[in-house]
């Protein structure tokens, strides 16, 4: 019995996988993306009451997430409430490279395939610039996704282009990314949480 079992979920695996990475080839081919987006990191901006503000990023690894690889930021400016400088300030830091042992320049975690950011237009622009600035424009495809309504179901946002794409609510690509945003923003709610905690305790 154990060995069937074995065996059915190892299909069931396989079978989840081969369709997760069908979802990702239908991204690549529905947002026009340079490479296969085997790597997503995702950023979320989130509040305490307009004062911290934190950031939050998860990172997919072939459609499933990677939970060694998601981090927090404290963003440190004087961007409260600004999610826009906030967005900024979080991939600056992500992104400047710093000298290894060797003294060679290098991103302390290497560059996703994909960055996904929550948010519209805005969002877009300042994770463009950041890109830009680190020369990893065209070496990391860029998406945002904004919330849409229940009938239309949100939009992506894609560098350099005014009207975003709207898949449709029914969208499997849509759907996968959208459980990357929701996966960013539940982990920033729960960072919230804590420190909001620690600091009433405090």
């Amino acid at each position: 019995g154990n060995r069937l079992m074995a065996a059915r979920n190892a299909d069931h695996h396989l079978k989840l996988v081969s369709d997760r990475d069908e979802v990702l080839a239908i991204v690549r081919r529905r947002f026009g993306l340079a490479r296969f987006p085997r790597v997503i990191e995702c950023y979320d901006i989130s509040h305490l009451g307009g004062t911290h503000t934190v950031a939050a990023r998860v990172t997919f690894v072939n459609g499933a997430p990677d939970k060694d690889r998601y981090r927090h930021y404290h963003v440190r400016g004087e961007t409260a409430g600004d999610d826009t400088a906030a967005m900024h300030e979080v991939l600056s830091r992500r992104f400047t490279p710093v000298a290894d042992l060797a003294g060679e320049a290098r991103l302390v975690d290497e560059a996703p395939d994909l960055l996904l950011v929550d948010g519209g237009r805005a969002q877009i622009n300042a994770a463009w610039e950041v890109l830009s600035a680190r020369g990893l424009a065209g070496k990391v495809d860029l998406l945002s996704i904004a919330k849409g309504d229940r009938r239309r179901g949100d939009a992506i946002h894609l560098p350099g282009r005014k009207n975003p794409i709207l898949p449709g609510p029914r969208a499997r690509e849509l759907h996968l990314l959208m459980r990357v945003r929701d996966e960013a923003h539940r982990f920033g709610r729960d960072f919230q949480q804590r420190t909001r905690e620690r600091d009433a305790l405090a």
